[in-house]
C-alpha cells in the first residue's frame, strides 16, 4: 500500500470555549424585585433602615437624659461613690434621715452595709449604677462595708 497524501489528523486539542451559565430565573426575579420595590426589596429595606436609625437615635436621646440627671441630684443631696475599690468620701458627713446617693463606679457589684444592726444596707449596686438609701435618724458614728469585698470599709457621721 502507498502511503497515503491525506494529511494526518490534527492532534492539538482544541478548546472549547464555552458561554457563561444561563441565568437562573429565580435569582433574576429576587434581583427584579429588589430593583423594581416588590417583595422585600429596597423599599422594605429602606423602612427597616429607617426605623433602625430611628431606634438608634431615640436611645441616644434617652442616654443623653440619663447622664444629665446625676448632676442634678448631687446638688440635692450627699453622694458616696464607689471607685477603685474604695469608698469617698470617707467620712461621709449627713443629716439624720438624710438620702444618700451611691454610684458604683468599679466594674464589679458592690453594697455600702451597715458594720451594727441594720442602720442601713444598698444590696447589690450593680457596675456602673447608682442607688440612693436613707441615712439612720439617730444621730452618730456608722462604719460600713461591702459586704461582697469586707475589706473595703468606710464610716458615716450622722450630725
Amino acid at each position: 500500500m502507498e502511503p497515503s497524501l491525506v494529511p494526518a489528523p490534527d492532534r492539538r486539542r482544541r478548546v472549547r470555549r464555552l458561554a457563561p451559565p444561563a441565568p437562573d430565573r429565580d435569582r433574576c426575579q429576587e434581583v427584579g424585585d429588589l430593583i423594581n420595590g416588590t417583595g422585600i426589596g429596597l423599599t422594605r429595606f429602606a423602612r427597616l433602615l429607617a426605623q433602625y436609625v430611628l431606634v438608634v437615635v431615640f436611645a441616644l436621646a434617652l442616654g443623653a437624659c440619663g447622664s444629665s440627671s446625676p448632676s442634678r441630684s448631687s446638688s440635692a443631696g450627699p453622694r458616696l461613690t464607689i471607685a477603685n475599690f474604695e469608698f469617698s468620701p470617707t467620712p461621709l458627713v449627713v443629716q439624720p434621715g438624710a438620702a444618700i446617693s451611691v454610684t458604683n463606679r468599679d466594674d464589679t457589684a458592690h453594697t455600702v452595709t451597715s458594720s451594727r444592726g441594720d442602720a442601713f444596707d444598698t444590696g447589690l449596686i450593680a457596675p456602673l449604677g447608682t442607688v440612693t438609701f436613707t441615712a439612720p435618724k439617730t444621730a452618730g458614728t456608722y462604719s460600713y462595708i461591702c459586704t461582697v469585698h469586707p475589706k473595703m470599709k468606710g464610716v458615716l457621721v450622722v450630725r
